[in-house]
């Protein structure tokens, strides 16, 4: 074994078990209006600066707050403050179904009044700076939909591999999308969709996934899902994939990408199997303020990566989060302006 594969078995031992001084996280717990539970947790940055942030990362599907236990440490050592949580149906939240292994949802709009609680009950009263999105799949689709609803709440956005479409492999797309619309007709709503079931972590191998290049990533984060099979989940049921084909035709209608002036990056994986990014430059072009990456050599989890793909994925980061002190939006310098009049500075 070479003395740089020793030295990263090290790294990550230290993130993943929380020895080497990793800094844990608060964890606190939301109950929903319509009576689930949403477990949130919170890392309060020792060492903030003059362009420290509050990021709030948006997981995507079937991830769970421990998973994400590495990014959320260099955005620590990059001086940020950062909240996970893990969206209902998964993770550590309460779930929908009898199986809850089970991705479930009747509509995206109910993902998006969770996602409002959480910013305005949990994060925004200890925000110590400004806000930002970090989502990540389906969490980025989802920052995209909370843009256009509550911009106010946001001063960036950064998208890594975004939902903005899907692959049906290896079904045609419009085949999948008639087969979804028929399996509700038929009361299969709480189905796994054709081609999904459980998630076993003990039989998963590396050569099948489609999220990351890097071996020892991949098989550290089977292990911390072996040890915390009560967090997994398995694939999406036929009422999930609907409402995400409808939330998916919601955001690409004329107008919807035109109206966010969100400062934002969006990052693309160029091997990436699991969303369809075929579009993300022509997409990104309609929004007013947005800058839009491909890492070529990268599958779809770019934060999992290869060390030579997430270390330049850190350095595009820590650059965006400077730059929105250097260039602010309309939006942040509305914000300034109303505070001004507000304490009568004016």
């Amino acid at each position: 074994m070479s003395h740089f594969y020793i030295i990263r078995s090290v790294i990550l031992f230290c993130i993943f078990s929380s020895f080497c001084n990793a800094q844990d996280p608060q964890f606190q717990y939301l109950k929903t209006p319509d009576g689930l539970t949403l477990r949130v947790a919170h890392w309060v940055n020792s060492k903030p600066h003059l362009h420290s942030k509050t990021i709030l990362f948006l997981e995507g599907r079937g991830s769970f707050i421990e998973l994400n236990q590495e990014t959320v440490q260099d955005l620590l050592i990059q001086g940020h403050d950062v909240w996970v949580f893990d969206w209902r149906g998964q993770g550590g939240s309460s779930r929908l179904l009898d199986n809850p292994q089970k991705v479930h949802i009747d509509r995206y709009e109910t993902y998006l009044k969770d996602l409002y609680q959480v910013v305005h009950q949990m994060v925004k009263p200890k925000a110590r700076f400004p806000l930002i999105f970090l989502g990540i799949s389906f969490g980025g689709h989802m920052a995209l939909r909370y843009a256009l609803a509550h911009e106010e709440d946001l001063e960036g956005m950064i998208l890594v591999s975004p939902m903005l479409d899907v692959h049906t492999n290896p079904f045609p797309y419009a085949f999948a999308r008639a087969l979804t619309r028929t399996a509700l007709l038929l009361g299969f709503g709480e189905t796994y969709a054709a081609g999904y079931g459980d998630y076993n972590p003990f039989v998963e191998r590396f050569k099948e996934n489609l999220n990351t290049q890097d071996h020892l990533r991949y098989e550290w984060q089977r292990k911390l899902s072996m040890n915390n099979i009560q967090l997994i989940t398995g694939g999406p049921t036929y009422s999930w994939v609907n409402a995400t084909f409808n939330s998916i035709d919601y955001i690409q209608q004329p107008g919807f990408l035109e109206s966010i002036k969100v400062p934002t990056l969006l990052l693309s994986a160029g091997l990436d199997k699991v969303v369809n990014n075929s579009r993300d430059k022509e997409l990104c072009r309609k929004m007013a303020a947005c800058h839009q990456k491909t890492y070529f050599n990268a599958y779809h989890n770019i934060p999992n990566e290869k060390n030579i793909i997430r270390d330049q994925f850190l350095i595009d980061v820590a650059q965006f989060l400077k730059n929105l002190d250097s260039h602010p939006s309309e939006i942040i310098l509305q914000k300034v302006e109303n505070n001004i009049k507000a304490n009568n500075v004016l």
